[in-house]
């Protein structure tokens, strides 16, 4: 597997990932913009964007016809818009890289944003909202970011609100979509059997339309230190139990992001153990990590029956606040994750999200390879002085359904 990165005059970011023992290839396209560049206003016009990018474009203006060409050439989509990012992602046999290559450029340059479509779409949207409403974990996570979140940038949801949803028109999805699908703000990452030389004429033909844009800052984040340390009761139906616990850090280099993946790797692992075959405790754990761009968070969920509340609670707060790593612990979470990192090498679309991101969120390249070797690398002394910097006391967000 061999890799490649170009960058035309106009700041335009596309890599190749040259893979000629596999007949799968991928197209990734990451946007720069998601709902933190957003206000109250014109909260969730990323989604609505995503959303519209698949209705129709100037070539193929209905969403028959884009449905139709996606299935002419064995497409599979995959799109989502986060809080930083908006992601399209497309899989299909490496013989249709080609047309494949010319098709995403075009829904995703042009776009036509048809109103009465648009329409259709945010009833769709509203469909969702309902749906997240009726959910107990999603009302106990939209509760529990309020607070996080509180006088960020971060608060808004991508899904946009009923009030914010009415106030985007044709013309907002266009401004926006000008304004952030630029060449400086976007990458595009190709992985399949075809050479560099192919994939990077037929990318910079077929992108070639796209603009210059003004550089896109990323807005300053601090998170409420107020509110840290303090329990918060969130209302949810009676027949749920959920905790979660949330820890912040602020990254000042690149390797606290590597040290926080390799964190939560051990600490999944150690409380599993802790609470099934120590405490032999049935019970749903997830340890999830969020990275933005300046902040990380580390966010314990769990859910139980009412029986084992106290007592999954005092064993989450002792693994937490004594939490001490050994070097086997060390040892097998590198491995978890290197195997992680080898897989991708077989997996085109994961590879090529992969290195979107990796790029957009660095401003520089670093392949599955190099990222094998900074874990590596990484000490027993550095783990456990960056969990000590985190598990500090009050550093953490504690929320408990009622």
């Amino acid at each position: 597997m061999k890799i490649k990165i170009k960058e035309t005059k106009n700041e335009f970011r596309s890599i190749c990932v040259n893979t000629p023992y596999l007949s799968k290839a991928s197209i990734v396209v990451l946007i720069k913009g998601g709902s933190v560049y957003e206000d109250n206003k014109n909260n969730g016009v990323f989604h609505l964007i995503e959303h519209s990018i698949l209705n129709g474009s100037k070539k193929y203006p209905t969403t028959k016809k884009i449905e139709k060409k996606l299935s002419e050439l064995g497409i599979i989509q995959d799109v989502q818009t986060s809080r930083e990012f908006t992601k399209y992602s497309f899989s299909f046999h490496t013989k249709n890289s080609r047309d494949a290559l010319k098709f995403v450029s075009e829904i995703i340059i042009n776009p036509i944003f048809d109103a009465q479509q648009i329409k259709q779409e945010k009833k769709i949207i509203l469909e969702e909202m309902a749906i997240d409403k009726n959910s107990n974990y999603k009302t106990f996570n939209t509760k529990s970011n309020n607070v996080i979140f509180k006088k960020t940038p971060l608060l808004l949801d991508p899904i946009g609100t009923k009030t914010s949803l009415n106030n985007i028109d044709v013309k907002i999805l266009k401004e926006m979509h000008k304004k952030y699908y630029t060449a400086n703000n976007m990458v595009v990452v190709y992985a399949g059997s075809d050479s560099f030389e192919e994939v990077f004429n037929t990318i910079n033909r077929n992108f070639k339309t796209l603009k210059k844009g003004e550089k896109i800052e990323y807005p300053k984040l601090q998170l409420d230190k107020d509110r840290r340390g303090k329990k918060n009761i969130i209302k949810v139906a009676n027949n749920f139990n959920f905790y979660s616990s949330v820890f912040s850090v602020i990254f000042s280099k690149r390797i606290d992001k590597d040290l926080f993946y390799l964190l939560k790797v051990i600490l999944n692992k150690k409380i599993r153990d802790s609470l099934i075959f120590k405490e032999k405790i049935s019970y749903d754990i997830e340890i999830e990590f969020t990275e933005f761009e300046t902040v990380g968070l580390l966010d314990i969920n769990s859910s139980f029956s009412k029986n084992n509340k106290e007592k999954i609670i005092k064993t989450l707060n002792k693994e937490i606040s004594s939490i001490k790593i050994n070097k086997t612990e060390l040892q097998q979470a590198k491995n978890k994750i290197l195997d992680n990192l080898d897989f991708m090498s077989d997996n085109p679309v994961e590879l090529s999200e992969y290195l979107a991101f990796n790029l957009m969120s660095d401003g520089r390249l670093r392949t599955s390879t190099q990222d094998s070797k900074i874990f590596q690398e990484i000490t027993l002394l550095e783990i456990n002085n960056f969990a000590k910097r985190i598990f500090i006391k009050n550093n953490n967000f504690l929320f408990l359904s009622n």
